[in-house]
């Protein structure tokens, strides 16, 4: 968009660790059904979702026990 624009482009990179409140872990959790679904469907068998499945588990359980950066602190940090 910048550059169609011709707007100047500045690359900032800034890692928040976890940013809340947001709706990313709800919706992230309804595109990874969605993924296993059509995995299976594809494959005709679970084995991505049984191999990979604990895993995406464990990292949803260790996001939600992650304080979180509110997202007003990522935009003072790109400023």
């Amino acid at each position: 968009e910048l550059f169609m624009t011709k707007s100047p482009i500045e690359a900032v990179i800034i890692n928040p660790g976890f940013v809340k409140p947001t709706m990313l872990m709800e919706e992230g959790k309804k595109l990874t059904q969605k993924m296993w679904e059509l995995c299976e469907a594809k494959n005709g068998t679970s084995r991505a979702k049984d191999e990979f499945g604990p895993m995406m588990d464990h990292f949803m359980e260790y996001s939600a026990l992650q304080p979180g950066t509110h997202v007003s602190k990522v935009c003072e940090a790109a400023e």
